[in-house]
C-alpha cells in the first residue's frame, strides 16, 4: 500500500494535506505585502518579462509597492511560496505540508510540525500563530 502525504492529482480525483490554518484567518498586512513585493522582485529580476528598474523601484513609496502586489499578484500567490502552501478543494488551507517540511526541514522533528508552521505563517505574513492554532487539514474530492 501506497501512502501519499502531499498534493496527488490525476484525471479523476485531488487530495490535500496541510498542517495550518484556514486562510480566512490570516489577515495580510502591509508588512506582508512589503516582504512579498521584495520576495517577487528577486525571484523575477533580471527575466525578460521584468519591466521594473532598480531606480524605479527605489522611488517607489511603500504604498505603491503594495498596490503593485495587489494589482500584479492573485490571492494564491500572496499566500504560496517554498514553504508555505495553499490548498484544499476550495483553496482555503495554507500550511506546510508533510512533503514540505520533510524537504525543508531534513533536521528537524516531525513533532514540531505545528510550531514551525506557526513561526513560518508568521513570519511570512506578520501573524502571532501559535502550535495551537496549527490543525491538521485534509481534503479530497473526485472531479468526475
Amino acid at each position: 500500500m501506497k501512502i501519499r502525504l502531499d498534493f496527488v492529482t490525476n484525471s479523476s480525483s485531488s487530495s490535500f494535506v496541510v498542517f495550518g490554518v484556514s486562510k480566512d484567518e490570516i489577515n495580510i498586512g502591509n508588512e506582508a505585502y512589503l516582504n512579498l513585493f521584495n520576495e517577487y522582485v528577486a525571484d523575477n529580476k533580471g527575466s525578460s518579462w521584468f519591466d521594473l528598474t532598480d531606480t524605479q523601484i527605489a522611488e517607489m513609496t511603500d504604498e505603491e509597492k503594495i498596490e503593485f502586489v495587489n494589482d500584479e499578484l492573485d490571492s494564491d500567490e500572496l499566500l504560496n511560496n517554498d514553504i508555505i502552501n495553499i490548498g484544499g478543494q476550495e483553496h482555503d488551507e495554507v500550511g506546510i505540508t508533510p512533503t514540505t517540511f520533510i524537504k525543508s526541514f531534513p533536521n528537524e522533528k516531525i513533532g514540531d510540525i505545528k510550531k514551525i508552521t506557526a513561526r513560518e505563517l508568521n513570519k511570512q505574513f506578520g501573524t502571532n500563530f501559535t502550535e495551537k492554532d496549527i490543525k491538521y487539514y485534509k481534503s479530497g474530492w473526485y472531479n468526475g
